[in-house]
């Protein structure tokens, strides 16, 4: 999981941070 945040936080930067955020808090 961890692996996806920093996928994602260098992908997409602070939107898709916000985006693995809201995934975190549904599972």
């Amino acid at each position: 999981m961890q692996s996806v945040v920093v996928l994602s936080y260098k992908r997409g930067g602070i939107k898709l941070s916000i985006h693995y955020k809201q995934d975190s808090m549904l599972a």
